[in-house]
């Protein structure tokens, strides 16, 4: 009998901040009761990492996908790759958890009955960026200014899969059609996904939750208006709450980000 789900963390690097080390701690924490597995760099030195983490599974992987010359790219490699997902073949779901997602709340097995294929933080996109000038002008950065929240859209956003809940069985036939068809906007998903960035045939295929249950789960960019529309209630996770564009929101929620 399959396992219904495993929290899935790529751990990339040796020298974590004080605030990476306090979100695994607090990973491992809020979700003590499932089962854990560091996704380590096939060249790492496990040796401290048992010492640190004696209760977890580790499992190594090669360097091409998680380590410090692979970068992003070698990241998107992996998550786009049948043998990543193949590894926990055993497992209906996975929950990949980067080492600095801040979970608030367990509440993970509501969201794997929910039978959904994918779920993640989503992104809202202001209309005033989609101006062709403004994308040239502003390098395609999100960065509306105070007052401007109002101008967000919850429509086509896209999902950031930082913190993701992936049906296994769900992302081996999207990256078996990735691999036959070369297709460069199905490569889209391993790190984002949406209708517009699988093909047509894949997107009709994945069961997704609307964008406004998907902040109950997650919250990544313009935390502050996405906390409002989701009726000031925090969400399972939030995405990278120590980025500087961030930070000032979270630490009220997340006090060891005050000494970030």
């Amino acid at each position: 009998m399959k396992n219904l789900v495993k929290v899935v963390i790529p751990f990339y690097k040796n020298n974590l901040t004080s605030f990476e080390y306090a979100a695994i701690s607090n990973t491992l924490k809020v979700l003590s009761c499932y089962h854990i597995v560091l996704l380590v760099p096939e060249d790492t030195d496990e040796d401290d990492l048992i010492l640190t983490y004696p209760i977890l599974e580790i499992i190594k992987v090669p360097t091409e996908w998680l380590g410090k010359e692979s970068g992003t790219k070698g990241y998107r490699s992996m998550i786009m790759s049948r043998k990543f997902y193949e590894m926990f073949s055993d497992t209906e779901y996975i929950l990949i958890c980067h080492i600095d997602t801040w979970i608030f709340k367990d509440n993970l097995y509501e969201w794997c009955v929910k039978d959904y294929d994918f779920i993640a933080a989503p992104m809202p996109r202001s209309p005033y960026y989609e101006n062709p000038i403004i994308k040239h002008f502003l390098k395609l950065k999100l960065n509306a200014k105070a007052g401007k929240c109002k101008e967000y859209s919850l429509s086509d956003s896209l999902y950031k899969g930082g913190f993701s809940l992936r049906r296994v069985s769900s992302f081996i036939s999207i990256c078996e059609s990735y691999a036959k068809d070369g297709n460069e906007e199905a490569g889209k998903a391993g790190k984002t996904i949406s209708a517009s960035s699988v093909s047509e045939k894949q997107a009709s295929s994945l069961k997704l939750p609307s964008v406004e249950e998907a902040m109950e789960f997650a919250i990544a960019r313009n935390p502050s208006f996405c906390f409002t529309a989701n009726g000031k209630r925090l969400p399972m996770a939030c995405d990278r709450p120590n980025h500087k564009r961030r930070i000032s929101f979270w630490k009220k929620f997340i006090p060891c980000l005050g000494n970030a």
